[in-house]
């Protein structure tokens, strides 16, 4: 039972492969939406030359975390749909509300991100 092996000097540990067949998603990776509101208590934090990190959101396999950079950036990193990790920039430097509507939906091999209710970025994965 088991397998052992002998490190030798100079090496620190083992590696092992696993290979999957099919990766399996679960229903809310292949096809959904996820909404938000990011605002800051600094009313101009959209066009200040400060960055932001906010709270991630996690749900049912998926997992957003969003962020202002200092050159009026919006990134948004994503994991979970359509089983892939990616992240999408989009400048929002001329945004002037206080706040950022966010809605990203995935299907059919594309990833889209609204900001204040326009599609600001469409990506799409390869399988």
């Amino acid at each position: 039972m088991g397998t052992s092996k002998v490190i030798r000097e100079g090496q620190e540990f083992l590696t092992f492969e696993f290979f999957i067949d099919e990766l399996e998603l679960i229903s809310t990776q292949k096809t959904g939406s996820i909404t938000f509101t990011l605002g800051h208590s600094h009313d101009n934090w959209l066009t200040n030359n400060s960055s932001y990190i906010f709270k991630p959101i996690s749900t049912e396999g998926i997992f957003v975390q969003s962020f202002k950079d200092p050159d009026g950036t919006f990134r948004i990193s994503i994991n979970g749909p359509l089983g892939h990790s990616l992240t999408i920039r989009h400048d929002i430097s001329k945004f002037s509300t206080p706040k950022l509507n966010i809605a990203l939906t995935w299907e059919n091999k594309s990833i889209k991100l609204y900001l204040n209710g326009k599609l600001a970025k469409e990506k799409h994965v390869k399988e």
